[in-house]
């Protein structure tokens, strides 16, 4: 088989992946293993050589180095607890989702993105986001009536909160590729097509978290591109018309975010407000490597009891720096910080150093997505949860991989 077929399986097997991800974890899951024998299979010797090169998991030889010593440093953080079984053995070994990572940077120096690839990506986010919306207010409730119907989209999720995290770091990868796209007068028609139906996905979700992330990223857009007209007048007049539905409370945006401001301890700014003294507190008493990644949820029964908070809800302290300060502790942290940096220091070198078309919009596509899912941590943990952490990884990788082929006089 020819070099350029194989690239194009691997490319069809990455827009199946996001695909995938937008329709349910397990088939995900499934096509991730299907997707490595296959990358195994096509490049066998390649593989080799890519791992010797150290070229596998991120910009540079150090980063190389940071999952396994953030890997490292979860191990020490359950070790070093008094308690350590077989639930614990779990947590470390539900890590292995990172391996996707290095699979996905390793099909992105083997596909090349170019507008026919880019289609492509921007149809199955189109199809996948309809089909979703058609399963959950068509198809669903005619198979079955008893289901009681969600009025937040969630497409083929069955978590809100989950469907508009990864929608919106969809939104904000295409809406990079938008605006370079009208920087550089390139077409612009399925990445706007994909951009609308990702943005009405992404606010009929309701999800405050995925609205912060993309209005992070819209400030960005304007900060770098304050002077092109094409660009702000646009953004200004969706501000505009975003600032009329609040005040003629249409929809749910002003309920949405009026509710935000409810710090009873059965709202949910309650229930995070509670969780994140809990989480300050854990830290505080295992400050250098943590209590464990996940075994912190399991500690909040006593942690509620010790600072005298009446609060039943356990679950992850819905702001992702905590959580990785309370599971991993200071060095955890630090190694955790460190990535991002990295991958967000490529991004910018890229995009400011490479002159093709292509490559500019995809790296400053992937620096909103980073922008995007930073943002969603603050009151979020979309690095625990399956459905935005795999987008991501797609996204993040496969350009990485692209464009670490690529010099700066490309």
């Amino acid at each position: 088989m020819s070099e350029r077929h194989k690239s194009t399986i691997v490319s069809i097997l990455v827009v199946s992946c996001i695909g995938a991800a937008l329709v349910s974890w397990r088939i995900f899951d499934a096509l991730i293993v299907i997707f490595a024998l296959v990358m195994m299979s096509f490049y066998t010797k390649d593989m080799r050589k890519w791992i010797r090169e150290k070229r596998f998991s991120g910009p540079g030889k150090f980063t190389n180095w940071l999952i396994p010593i953030w890997l490292i440093a979860v191990t020490l953080s359950y070790a070093t607890q008094q308690s350590f079984g077989q639930d614990q053995l779990d947590d470390i070994l539900s890590f292995r989702w990172m391996l996707a990572l290095f699979l996905f940077v390793w099909a992105g120096t083997k596909i090349t993105f170019s507008k026919r690839f880019l289609t492509s990506v921007f149809s199955s986010i189109c199809i996948f986001l309809i089909a979703g919306l058609l399963w959950q207010f068509i198809i669903l409730p005619t198979i079955s009536p008893s289901v009681q119907l969600d009025t937040r989209f969630i497409g083929f999720f069955h978590n809100a909160n989950h469907y508009g995290l990864a929608v919106g770091i969809l939104f904000s990868f295409t809406a990079g590729i938008l605006t370079l796209s009208i920087v550089q007068n390139a077409s612009i028609r399925t990445s706007a097509a994909a951009l609308l139906i990702s943005g009405i996905c992404t606010f009929g979700s309701q999800t405050r978290s995925s609205w912060l992330g993309i209005g992070l990223a819209i400030l960005f857009i304007l900060i770098i591109f304050k002077r092109n007209k094409r660009i702000t007048y646009p953004l200004i007049a969706c501000a505009v018309v975003t600032t009329l539905v609040f005040a003629f409370d249409i929809g749910p945006l002003k309920s949405r975010l009026l509710y935000a401001f409810d710090s009873s301890g059965t709202s949910s700014t309650g229930i995070r407000m509670d969780l994140w003294k809990a989480n300050i507190q854990i830290f505080k008493e295992h400050w250098i490597f943590g209590a464990g990644y996940y075994e912190n949820i399991r500690l909040l029964p006593e942690y509620f009891k010790k600072l005298n908070i009446n609060q039943t809800f356990i679950g992850h302290a819905h702001n992702q720096y905590l959580q990785v300060l309370a599971g991993t502790g200071i060095v955890g942290f630090v190694v955790y910080l460190a990535f991002f940096a990295k991958y967000l220091r490529f991004f910018w070198l890229k995009f400011t150093q490479l002159k093709d078309t292509n490559s500019m919009q995809i790296s400053f596509a992937s620096i909103l997505v980073l922008i995007t899912f930073l943002a969603q941590s603050l009151t979020e943990c979309p690095f625990n949860l399956r459905e935005p952490r795999s987008i991501m990884i797609i996204l993040l990788g496969t350009t990485y991989g692209y464009l670490s082929k690529l010099s700066p006089e490309s």
